[in-house]
């Protein structure tokens, strides 16, 4: 109706909800929607602008986007900078964790954990779902970074903190990577992790999310570690075709070695 202000702000308040709801077509559709001189008058939009170019794997296009908002942070009213802020610490969490710059990760981390982020964290209606998503990276970046144990936990935490506050698709996510860090545990729980995954996204329609990825290349790998290569090669093949190369580039590699 031409509320551009109102459509701006609504849309930045439910972009992690949209996100988390592996919604991205309509977020880029309803930005789309905005009239180009409406999306340079409101700051919220580089957020969301910003989120789009992270699922993307445009990690230098997102950082622009990032550090534009924070420039225009100031412009909004007070009670919206709260989740504002919050939200681009989220996704600078998510553009480190894509690039492996584990000490990023760990600054933005501490910072998300910090009783400053709590105050602002306590003014959103949204703290569960940021709670998770920063469990959900923590733990994904310790895998890569070979602490398993650690990223184990945090995992094993956004999986359950994902299921109590109904977040099926951050819940996915969890639990593919968790199937990968089981393994310190066994196979049988690696597998169960994955399975649980795929069975999960397969409920909600998510069955071609790349969020699938380390599901299927931990079963490819424990199927090929017992000699079951038929098995294990439909699961890197699933793996393969719904892999898009520069996205994730650690779980590019992981594609690679299986």
């Amino acid at each position: 109706a031409g509320d551009w202000q109102g459509a701006a702000r609504l849309l930045a308040d439910q972009l992690f909800d949209l996100l988390m709801s592996g919604a991205d077509t309509t977020i880029k559709a309803l930005l789309q929607g905005f009239p180009h001189a409406a999306r340079l008058d409101h700051p919220e939009l580089s957020l969301v602008d910003a989120a789009l170019e992270v699922m993307q794997g445009r990690f230098e296009e997102a950082t622009t986007h990032l550090e534009i908002a924070e420039g225009q942070a100031e412009k909004l009213p007070a009670e919206l900078q709260p989740s504002y802020r919050l939200g681009i610490a989220t996704l600078r969490l998510g553009v480190a964790r894509r690039q492996g710059q584990r000490d990023n990760v760990i600054e933005q981390v501490n910072y998300l954990a910090s009783p400053d982020a709590g105050h602002l964290r306590s003014g959103t209606p949204r703290s569960g779902v940021l709670r998770a998503v920063t469990l959900m990276n923590l733990g994904i970046v310790e895998m890569w970074a070979g602490r398993l144990a650690d990223a184990d936990r945090h995992l094993r935490e956004g999986a359950e903190l994902s299921q109590k506050i109904g977040q099926p698709y951050l819940g996915v996510i969890c639990l593919s990577s968790l199937g990968f860090t089981s393994k310190i545990r066994s196979f049988v729980s690696a597998r169960e992790h994955s399975e649980q995954a795929i069975e999960l996204a397969d409920r909600h329609g998510w069955e071609s999310e790349k969020i699938l990825i380390p599901a299927f290349l931990t079963l490819a790998g424990t199927d090929f570690w017992a000699g079951d290569f038929t098995a294990g090669e439909r699961w890197l093949k699933r793996a393969a075709k719904v892999s898009s190369p520069g996205a994730d580039p650690p779980v590019e590699l992981l594609l690679h070695l299986v």
